[in-house]
């Protein structure tokens, strides 16, 4: 493991909260801080199984190649993309490319079969649906070809990952970001003996940054699922997408619930209403449109169906009569509800697609993340046999208000590891929405660096089928979420890896001189938050202010100004050297910069003078133009310009 280092003084300073100024200098002795997120032998529910060696043949050798591309006659995006991906990296890295074909067989010469070809269906390879699911693959080498496959009645993505595997072992391939793609160039590339199984542990992995989400090429290189290929589009909170009450309610009012004072035509009326979830006439429209949206979307049978934001649930009288007789919550309600839609769905769809198989999902959600189950003699029994999902039914937990610098399993989190337990008890089909930003202080970053590790065991351990990480979705954000987002996408697929190895894998490939340094950073960071945590009860989530010099007092963020400074000089030794080098690390460092610039110019700016005041606030809005990034919080309540007016406004 590369070694970690920490400036020991002025995080002691930091943490003792003293108030002199922190010099930049000669740091003291270095030594190696404590390992975040330390490897075990922890073994997840994914299969990660290679063996993998070169034999004495090669598929290139000095620029040349008998080697060929096959694909499937009618290859889905996804087996096309693999081929393009391929021939993309084998040609930079050795010069070649390899031709693409179809409809051969494995007599006839040397393959590469990617995807659901003939030959692969002729090899006897298996890559059954029902274990690879969407996104598993394996990689095989039989005779002279190589076979690299996900399972066929998908969209194919695990064939496209798998193509990503058989690059990493043939040119040391490994993808960081959507522009830092490490490769290795030679002039040969060996025949290997490949035996590759590849299960990751949730077969659904989605972030929900807007840098992530709005770049599809990079949730492709992260193996990241994209939402808008296997779900309908839908939102989260889906049910006013269905049936819009703009569209229904001055016709149907009474399929309605309306805070007091709101109704359709209110400002934001998404938040401020819900279905009545035991309307008969409003349950056929909405099936009768879930139905249209299924047949306009052939390909997708996936469908998020959650209740509104907010907004509490219908309290009508024949709502609370259904719950008496299902002896049930609001909760109970949503799955008996969810059930009903699910099943008359797909007795629609089915009887003219017998072999299309469907599947929802709810929100287990504020008012509804608590089971609907009662502790009986130790073990959770259901409310009602209606309260019990089907087994298409999927709960999507979001424990939204949990304390995200401690892990789900651990007290202060009980209530909500209940509440999963509780869902646990009563199906096997859950995923889960989590948090992995502050709402109102996006360019802080969230205090749970290590926590992602733990949390997805958890999941893991409860049988967990999809996991999303929801960060900011409608605005770019800076300062170290390529770190996070490239992390955490990989402990989703394979969560037995160590996020602090994965940290420092990720901060050498892509900081470049600067790494060192940024390393430093990182590790000053995560010490300091420990600090925070245990002694200062921050614990960031999703409401939590951490807009608040009581958490960043000057030697801290000072000590972290210091660091930075010696990644910029890093970067300025490639100014004459290597232009474009310097320019891509040096706006990196710019970018993983912005959070300290926000604490120096907000919180102390007094303690450096007026020139330093103005050249770093001049940094900070080119650095926020450089990336678009133009709010500090979610719905631009405080913008970078309203912060960059007042901090010059001292100097006026």
């Amino acid at each position: 493991m590369k070694k970690r280092y920490q400036i020991a003084s002025l995080l002691l300073a930091a943490c003792t909260v003293c108030s002199a100024f922190a010099a930049c200098g000669e740091s003291e002795e270095k030594t190696d801080s404590a390992s975040v997120g330390t490897p075990t032998a922890y073994e997840g529910k994914g299969t990660h199984e290679a063996t993998v060696t070169a034999t004495s043949a090669y598929m290139v050798q000095k620029g040349k190649t008998d080697y060929k591309l096959v694909i499937p006659e009618e290859p889905t995006e996804y087996e096309t993309e693999a081929a393009i991906l391929i021939n993309e990296y084998v040609e930079k890295a050795l010069g070649v490319t390899f031709p693409i074909v179809s409809g051969v067989t494995a007599e006839s010469g040397k393959y590469i079969s990617v995807g659901d070809t003939s030959m692969m269906r002729q090899s006897g390879i298996s890559v059954d649906r029902n274990e690879f699911g969407e996104s598993g693959f394996r990689i095989v080498t039989k005779s002279d070809d190589v076979y690299i496959s996900g399972s066929r009645n998908t969209l194919r993505r695990g064939t496209y990952y798998g193509a990503q595997e058989f690059l990493k072992y043939t040119i040391d391939w490994r993808a960081y970001a959507v522009d830092e793609v490490r490769y290795t160039e030679s002039d040969q590339m060996p025949l290997y003996n490949f035996d590759v199984t590849e299960i990751p542990e949730f077969d659904s992995r989605r972030y929900g940054s807007y840098n992530v989400t709005s770049n599809l090429n990079y949730q492709r290189l992260l193996r990241l699922s994209v939402k808008e290929e296997e779900q309908l589009p839908l939102s989260g909170h889906s049910h006013f997408k269905i049936l819009p009450p703009e569209t229904y309610a001055p016709l149907h009012p009474e399929w309605y619930a309306w805070k007091p004072g709101y109704n359709y035509d209110s400002p934001k009326a998404y938040l401020s209403g819900q279905l009545c979830l035991s309307n008969e006439e409003m349950q056929e429209e909405f099936v009768k449109q879930l139905v249209q949206m299924f047949r306009d979307h052939p390909t997708t049978n996936f469908a998020h169906i959650g209740q509104q934001d907010i907004a509490g649930p219908c309290e009508c009288d024949n709502c609370k009569a259904m719950m008496a007789e299902y002896n049930t919550t609001y909760t109970g309600m949503l799955v008996a509800f969810t059930n009903r839609i699910a099943r008359e769905v797909t007795r629609i769809i089915q009887s003219s697609e017998p072999d299309r198989q469907l599947e929802f999902e709810m929100f287990a959600y504020q008012k509804s993340i608590a089971p609907p189950v009662t502790l009986v003699n130790g073990e959770y029994v259901p409310h009602h046999e209606e309260v019990v999902p089907d087994e298409n039914v999927a709960v999507q937990f979001t424990p939204m208000g949990s304390v995200i610098t401690e892990t789900m399993s651990l007290e202060k989190n009980k209530t909500f590891y209940n509440y999963l337990e509780g869902w646990c008890a009563i199906t096997d089909n859950i995923s889960t929405w989590t948090y992995g930003t502050n709402f109102h202080t996006a360019n802080i970053n969230q205090k749970n660096w290590d926590i992602a590790t733990a949390d997805l065991r958890t999941y893991s351990e409860h049988g967990v089928r999809r996991v999303y990480n929801q960060s900011l979705n409608n605005v770019n954000i800076a300062q170290l979420y390529e770190i996070r987002v490239w992390v955490e996408s990989q402990l989703m697929w394979n969560v037995s890896l160590s996020y602090q190895e994965l940290a420092e894998e990720f901060i050498e490939n892509y900081y470049g001189p600067a790494a060192p340094h940024i390393q430093e950073m990182f590790d000053a960071m995560t010490t300091y938050y420990e600090y925070l945590r245990t002694q200062l009860g921050c614990t960031g989530g999703w409401n939590f202010n951490l807009d608040n010099v009581t958490y960043w007092q000057f030697p801290y963020v000072e000590s972290i100004r210091c660091i930075m400074q010696d990644a910029f000089a890093a970067v300025e030794t490639l100014k004459t050297s290597d232009p474009n080098a310097y320019e891509k690390y040096y706006w990196r460092v710019c970018s993983a910069y912005l959070e300290n610039i926000y604490m120096q110019m907000e919180y102390h700016a007094d303690k450096y003078g007026e020139e330093y005041c103005l050249e770093t606030i001049d940094l900070y809005e080119t650095v926020c133009r450089r990336f678009n990034v133009v709010t500090i919080s979610e719905g631009d309540a405080v913008t970078t310009n309203s912060c960059i007016k007042k901090w010059r406004s001292r100097y006026a």
